[in-house]
């Protein structure tokens, strides 16, 4: 029976060895990436076939590359999930899996993804991000989900992505985004949401993205845009919003700091707006009003303080003008 068994078992093994794909790089050095200045040694890896827990691990030969600045490319194959085994390289800095049929992104897809800086996985089937899906991967600065299927974000699909420079999400079919959903991305400074389903930009949707610098809304079916959201990114400069439900195909982005001509632009999506949320630039006048006169109270009260405390260091220097005197 022992015998049997250690048979089945060395079987299984084998078996299972012999479905195990055997990942082999095509490597090429110095390769530029657009938003950094260092050259990169490019692994790629072709005709790939992975559904999540299918084995897969990398040949000695590929195991063994070292380089710094390191980026790996899947072309032609067919992967269902990230194969988080590529984290091996942990100097992996720059990771692409385009066009391979991408469908799901787990929170356990970025695991051990300590270094990873750039992440592109446009025109997969991505119809959905969950939340945490890429908590583990802290330093992305570079997201590119474009020309995916996805209806649906999580409203904590993004925590953890506190360095977030630029995002994309263009070509999907994302109408609704809670209002919270950014909020983790504090670095965040151009994001590009080009080409889907979008109705709505409320007061509140970017209010914790203070570097923001560019946004991109084309091509959406915005018809309300709330206008006092441009009062509440100081750092905001470009919008690119034509041909939406209340913009025209002449629509020019506008430089938006002083410069008053971009609300007038956006008048008939403010009105929408207001409709569907009365009052709104009313209440973030009155908070801003309150907010100035708190901050004059504390003034006074800061300057009152002040004044006691001459007021009583002037009596003291009296008294002891009036004791020297008395001498």
């Amino acid at each position: 029976m022992q015998t049997l068994l250690a048979v089945i078992f060395w079987c299984t093994i084998a078996f299972s060895c012999a479905n195990e794909k055997e990942l082999e790089c095509e490597v090429k050095r110095n390769q530029s990436f657009a938003q950094f200045d260092t050259k990169f040694t490019t692994c790629i890896l072709r005709n790939i076939n992975y559904i999540s827990g299918k084995g897969l691990r990398l040949a000695n030969s590929t195991n063994e590359i070292t380089y710094d600045n390191l980026k790996v490319t899947f072309l032609e194959s067919n992967i269902e999930t990230v194969p988080n085994m590529i984290f091996t390289f942990s100097n992996l800095e720059i990771l692409e899996i385009n066009q391979v049929g991408l469908r799901n992104i787990f929170p356990s897809s970025f695991q051990d993804a300590s270094n990873l800086r750039v992440f592109h996985a446009y025109e997969n089937k991505l119809t959905s991000l969950d939340a945490y899906s890429f908590v583990e991967a802290s330093k992305l600065e570079y997201l590119d989900l474009s020309r995916n299927k996805i209806t649906n974000i999580n409203v904590e699909a993004f925590k953890g992505l506190i360095n977030l420079k630029e995002l994309s999400l263009i070509g999907n079919r994302i109408s609704i985004i809670d209002e919270q959903t950014f909020e983790p991305l504090k670095s965040l400074t151009w994001i590009w949401l080009d080409r889907n389903e979008i109705k709505i930009i409320s007061l509140n949707l970017f209010v914790k993205n203070q570097n923001l610098n560019g946004m991109n809304l084309n091509d959406n079916k915005i018809s309300a845009f709330s206008t006092v959201l441009l009062d509440k990114l100081p750092n905001m400069r470009f919008l690119f919003m034509f041909n939406n439900n209340c913009t025209s195909n002449s629509f020019i982005n506008t430089v938006i700091a002083n410069n008053a001509n971009i609300k007038k632009e956006l008048a008939t999506c403010y009105q929408e707006y207001r409709s569907i949320v009365p009052n709104e630039e009313e209440k973030y006048q009155l908070k801003n009003v309150l907010r100035d006169a708190e901050k004059a109270n504390a003034q006074c009260e800061n300057a009152k303080a002040e004044l006691l405390t001459r007021l009583e260091s002037t009596k003291q220097q009296l008294k002891n003008l009036q004791g020297k005197n008395g001498k």
